[in-house]
């Protein structure tokens, strides 16, 4: 399988995929190292729609170097990114690469501008990833853009007396405390709104939101129980294959 966005990529088999590249290899496993669920190659964009031209285009035949009538139909230009993420909202791209070609400059352009123009690009995040060292940088700029995300989320979805002290704890990044200020939000709501009284900071509340967040917050401090390698070691290694 030839890798036509990057040069003299050895094609590399693991974890039953057949990556393009050894460092696509070590990018996905990095990224499932540290909680994230990639999906390689999942989407292909259409950045430049095809068409038939109408206008008289001539052009040399290969075989007779004469001059030939050619409307034949242009056909699309695609990109498939490397690697599509979803986190907490956010869409996230990355590319691993080593020595790009010609065309991909252009292309990748092309596909920022496509983004540019869809309804939800406040949710796009895109990276380029040429190192391990690199790869770590952008883990924590993702999860920093989670953790804002979830700091949004917290002032619409929990009770205004908890917000303070959640925001603290995702500031000092306990989420187990997190998890049981959560839990606790939900009893409390739930005894409140059954009761005779129920509080006004109660009345408010979409417990389905409340619900959903506390099932975010689980499997994200169930994730942080996952072991990684810390390595930070660059791309080294996969030099040599270019």
């Amino acid at each position: 399988m030839e890798n036509k966005k990057v040069k003299n990529a050895t094609p590399t088999v693991s974890n039953g995929i057949e990556f393009k590249s050894k460092i696509e290899v070590m990018v996905y496993n990095t990224l499932v190292q540290h909680g994230f669920e990639p999906q390689y190659e999942p989407i292909t964009y259409v950045i430049w729609s095809g068409f038939r031209p109408t206008i008289p285009f001539y052009t040399r035949n290969e075989k007779t170097k004469q001059q030939i009538l050619n409307l034949r139909k242009l056909v699309d230009v695609t990109y498939t990114p490397d690697f599509y993420i979803e986190y907490k909202g956010l869409k996230i791209i990355i590319e691993a690469k080593g020595f790009e070609n010609d065309v991909w400059p252009y292309k990748f352009k092309m596909f920022r501008h496509l983004l540019e123009q869809q309804p939800d690009k406040d949710k796009y995040l895109i990276f380029e990833i040429f190192t391990k060292k690199q790869l770590l940088e952008a883990i924590e700029i993702i999860k920093g853009y989670g953790t804002s995300r979830e700091n949004d989320e917290l002032n619409q979805v929990l009770p205004k007396s908890d917000i303070v002290l959640a925001q603290r704890f995702i500031d000092s990044r306990d989420f187990e405390s997190l998890q049981e200020l959560i839990d606790s939000a939900i009893i409390k709501a739930r005894k409140s709104l059954n009761s005779d009284n129920p509080k006004e900071e109660y009345l408010s509340l979409d417990m389905d939101e409340l619900v959903k967040l506390k099932a975010e917050v689980d499997v994200y401090v169930e994730q942080l129980q996952i072991p990684y390698q810390d390595d930070v070691e660059e791309f080294e290694d996969y030099a040599e294959e270019y």
